[in-house]
């Protein structure tokens, strides 16, 4: 949701995917420990956190589909 949205806070991502703030919220504690997301500050309300992936998300999601591992590149 974050690649196509760009940034959302924990609120607009349950209004876009319509899961619950619970699994939300559990997703992105997840995915921000793994360093897939930032969480940042979000200026029109300082109560929320505002969400976007990383520099690193698409290359750790394709190790993650690759199995974990990494490829090795070579000079023939």
């Amino acid at each position: 949701m974050l690649e196509y949205n760009g940034p959302l806070t924990q609120k607009g991502i349950v209004e876009e995917s319509m899961l619950s703030a619970r699994t939300v919220r559990y997703a992105l504690e997840r995915l921000e420990g793994i360093g897939i997301v930032d969480e940042d500050v979000y200026f029109a309300d300082a109560r929320q956190n505002l969400y976007q992936l990383t520099d690193l998300a698409p290359q750790k999601a394709q190790a993650k589909a690759d199995g974990g591992k990494e490829k090795a590149c070579c000079a023939e």
